[in-house]
């Protein structure tokens, strides 16, 4: 039997610390998922902020990138109707169309024209050649384009780029129900697609519109869903280094962003206890980094930390003796880094 979402199985992973958590649960254990869609909608919106977006200051951020960068409204259109229009660009290939069967496929690499079998995850042969170039596939559906969308719906007010998301939201979570295919393989995919959909709850929530689907309940049931798997399954024994980071990363974001779930807690100690530890491991005298990638990881994790704290940091100790080993690389001299604002374009994943 194929497996498949419930939306049910939300309420039992829900927080009932605060009382609209408890209303949504009622309402989807009635199966009055809509209205349960209703209650997390005004939740989100009336929350307090805990991600580097959030709706209440949308206006302000707005009005200051578009005084800041004039252009940055069309030049974020543009990037957001390459998706609208089907062509992707990752890895160096551009114009990419994933819809060669009449319909978007989750699993199929267009450049070599093949596809991943959807079967049970631990029986997907990802590295096989028969499977397309599974980094391809994987690069589509970590979902970072979301990003590039909920830019232009700000920036423009365009409802056209927040339906697209939702859409492809819906066809993902239809096309890879749990833990079948090749994008439950890779725990580091998973987490860095649960990023991604944080992005997309921040950009979209509106308590105003009139949605055709209880689109925050699936989103929630998925992130939970896909952070038990990469809790369950981190990379300790396969390649731990920055895969392990990356999962870590996501598990102490969505905890520390998402207390509406029950395993946040649970979550936000242990992804901060593998970063810490990590950060000591991999950064000492005898490991070496591949530069390129802990430069990467390094700007992932200041682009979605940045309004993250946690409300118990490492010890003093801890800290200093982490700060005196030596750092993987370093920009050569004359050249400037610019730190990277949530919505120049310049967030990466």
């Amino acid at each position: 039997m194929r497996p498949r979402w419930n939306r049910r199985d939300l309420a039992s992973r829900l927080s009932r610390s605060a009382a609209s958590l408890c209303k949504t649960a009622e309402s989807l254990a009635l199966q009055d998922f809509d209205e349960a869609h209703r209650a997390l909608s005004r939740h989100f919106a009336d929350a307090p902020q805990r991600f580097p977006i959030a709706r209440a200051i949308r206006r302000a951020l707005v009005e200051r990138v578009v005084r800041e960068l004039p252009a940055s409204p069309s030049e974020a259109a543009a990037r957001a109707d390459r998706v609208l229009s089907g062509h992707y660009d990752l890895l160096g290939y551009r114009g990419l169309r994933f819809d060669g069967r009449g319909r978007f496929e989750w699993n199929y690499d267009p450049v070599h024209d093949r596809r991943a079998p959807d079967v049970f995850w631990t029986s997907v042969p990802y590295l096989d050649a028969s499977c397309g170039d599974h980094k391809i596939i994987w690069q589509l559906n970590r979902h970072q384009h979301w990003l590039a969308l909920g830019r232009a719906y700000w920036l423009t007010g365009e409802a056209k780029y927040r339906h697209h998301c939702l859409d492809e939201l819906a066809s993902w979570l239809e096309r890879n129900p749990p833990l079948l295919g090749m994008n439950w393989t890779s725990m580091l995919e998973l987490a860095l697609r649960s990023l991604s959909w944080l992005w997309a709850l921040h950009f979209f929530v509106d308590p105003d519109s009139e949605d055709a689907s209880p689109w925050t309940v699936d989103l929630l049931l998925g992130v939970d869903r896909q952070l038990t798997h990469v809790e369950r399954y981190l990379s300790y024994y396969f390649s731990p280094n920055t895969h392990l980071l990356g999962e870590a990363l996501a598990l102490y974001v969505a905890g520390r962003t998402l207390p509406e779930l029950a395993a946040s807690p649970r979550r936000e100690a242990v992804g901060r206890r593998v970063l810490v530890d990590e950060i000591e491991r991999q950064t000492s005298l005898h490991t070496r980094f591949l530069h390129a990638r802990a430069r990467r990881r390094a700007n992932h994790a200041r682009s979605c930390g940045r309004h993250v704290r946690a409300h118990r940091r490492p010890s003093r100790a801890r800290r200093a003796a982490a700060r005196r080993r030596p750092r993987p690389a370093a920009a050569p001299r004359g050249r400037r880094r610019r730190r990277p604002a949530p919505l120049d374009g310049a967030v990466r994943g």
